[in-house]
């Protein structure tokens, strides 16, 4: 009797899991997939977005294949800063393609139902204002501010954005808005993933590595000071903090021997005050 309640137990289980995997999981999985094909297919359904969506994409082909060919250099700050200007130009790109010829909607705009394609053009708009703030002030360490505003996921990011406005904005037949959701999330991160390797996989087949060996030599070297000079900053910092606890130490030493001598001194005043020594 045990036992068959125990298989009955592990079925139920087993067709609740299938269930799940059939009503939620496979259906999340394929909408998914199909908003990875719609980012895809979208210029060419709404070709009136190529014409901004071009160089985006001719950005991140030089790009990647100078820093395959070029494995030694790096972005550099001042790239960093260019790059992230480039999300504020598509942004401003954006907002006339949504107000263009009826600049009065933005004044007349209610807070509480914010179109999406406004939302999306200012996200892209704050998000190329801080990277250029950050990297202008060099605010973020530098490979991770590197990596975020390298070409791909600023030119990706660009060009989703320019995705979710144009075909919101598109009247023609065919063109089925693509809406922001996790869907998109996930699909755009699908892209960002599935460009990397492709760019990277051609930039190897097509482009050879630089054999320049002094200009690799320099940034080795560069780099062995950067990270010397970084050592030798952490070790001032160290040694700043430890003079500053010895020095407090100091101070704490010199304050308890102020406070011993005087309790001594009003340990002899006592003792004379009690011989009759000194009037009372």
């Amino acid at each position: 009797m045990a036992v068959n309640e125990t298989i009955n137990a592990s079925l139920a289980i087993t067709q609740e899991a299938t269930s799940i995997y059939q009503d939620m999981i496979v259906p999340f999985i394929l909408t998914t997939w199909d908003r990875f094909i719609d980012l895809i297919l979208a210029p060419y359904l709404y070709q009136n977005m190529v014409w901004i969506i071009a160089p985006l994409i001719f950005t991140i082909c030089i790009m990647e294949f100078y820093f395959t060919r070029y494995k030694h250099e790096e972005l550099g700050w001042n790239t960093a800063v260019g790059n992230s200007v480039v999300l504020i130009f598509v942004s401003i790109d954006l907002f006339r393609q949504i107000y263009e010829g009826n600049l009065k909607q933005i004044l007349a705009l209610d807070v509480a139902s914010i179109p999406m394609t406004t939302i999306c053009a200012g996200i892209i708009g704050i998000w190329g204002l801080g990277l250029m703030v950050f990297n202008f002030w060099h605010i973020l360490p530098k490979r991770f501010s590197f990596l975020i505003s390298s070409a791909l996921p600023v030119n990706t990011t660009a060009y989703i954005a320019i995705l979710l406005v144009y075909t919101n904005m598109a009247t023609a037949e065919g063109i089925i808005p693509i809406p922001l959701d996790i869907h998109t999330i996930l699909a755009a991160l699908l892209l960002l993933i599935v460009l990397f390797f492709l760019f990277k996989t051609v930039a190897v087949l097509l482009i050879p590595e630089s054999k320049d060996v002094v200009a690799e030599a320099v940034a080795t070297a560069k780099q062995e000071i950067e990270e010397a000079a970084e050592q030798e900053k952490k070790r001032l910092k160290q040694m700043k903090k430890e003079d500053i606890n010895q020095e407090n130490q100091l101070v704490e030493e010199i304050q308890n021997s102020e406070l011993i001598e005087q309790r001594r001194l009003q340990e002899e005043i006592d003792e004379e005050y009690n011989n009759g020594n000194l009037p009372r």
